[in-house]
């Protein structure tokens, strides 16, 4: 019986909808969004294929590309959401793996780094 009603009931296919059903379906969105202000329909959207989701770039991160240069190894664990409806962004979850001599010499180079921008003298003894 299950395999007879799946062939008339497949499912929907969110992904490949015609103009016409994302005409309607956008249509049903910007009502529930004016009626329901704080209803975030971002994955929705995304479901709908009528949107997708915005990653931020690790490489526009400062500390992520000095991570690199000092051989840090910087992993990806998943994301976090901040923002709803288009102007949502995923950011990265991040962690890092390496010896702790190179993150104490990467953060000592940082501090040496904003004492000569601030023009002042530290006592770095760590190195």
């Amino acid at each position: 019986m299950s395999e007879d009603l799946t062939k008339y009931l497949p499912g929907f296919d969110y992904a490949n909808l015609s103009d016409e059903q994302k005409e309607a379906v956008t249509e049903v969105f910007r009502i529930l969004s004016e009626r329901h202000s704080t209803l975030d329909l971002t994955p929705l959207r995304i479901k709908f294929d009528l949107e997708e989701k915005k990653y931020y770039d690790l490489e526009d991160s400062y500390f992520y590309k000095e991570c690199q240069k000092a051989g840090i190894v910087v992993n990806t664990q998943g994301y976090i959401k901040q923002g709803l409806g288009e102007d949502a962004i995923h950011y990265p979850l991040v962690d890092f793996a390496g010896d702790i001599r190179i993150f104490d010499k990467l953060f000592n180079d940082y501090k040496e780094t904003v004492a000569k921008l601030l023009d002042i003298s530290i006592h770095n003894e760590d190195k």
